[in-house]
């Protein structure tokens, strides 16, 4: 949260959960992470879970969130792209369409 802000001169995150695995089974879990969110105040949800994991939670709670959430991104590793927690793969590996290979050697 803290590089994001830093690297953009603002405050932008608001607030940051990492769900535990299988999340997405757990309905207790779920209405959860829907306060959480209702109560940070944010106009815009990024969330940054594996595809299609991410389109199909939101598709599933959209109702309990559209009063609260103006815009959402569902942007995958991205944001740990963008805060320096996961480097991206070298160039080449990237351009010949490799990176999920390079990502699960290094992640996993």
């Amino acid at each position: 949260m803290g590089k994001i802000n830093q690297k953009v001169g603002r405050s932008i995150v608001v607030d940051t959960y990492s769900p535990p695995w299988g999340f997405e089974n757990e309905p207790i879990e779920c209405e959860k992470i829907c306060g959480l969110i209702k109560q940070s105040g944010a106009s815009v949800l990024v969330l940054g879970l594996s595809a299609p994991k991410q389109e199909k939670w939101f598709y599933q709670y959209r109702s309990k969130l559209e009063r609260f959430v103006d815009l959402t991104l569902a942007v995958g590793a991205s944001i740990d792209f963008e805060a320096g927690s996961v480097s991206r793969s070298p160039e080449w590996i990237s351009t010949a369409g490799f990176e999920w290979l390079y990502r699960l050697s290094v992640e996993h």
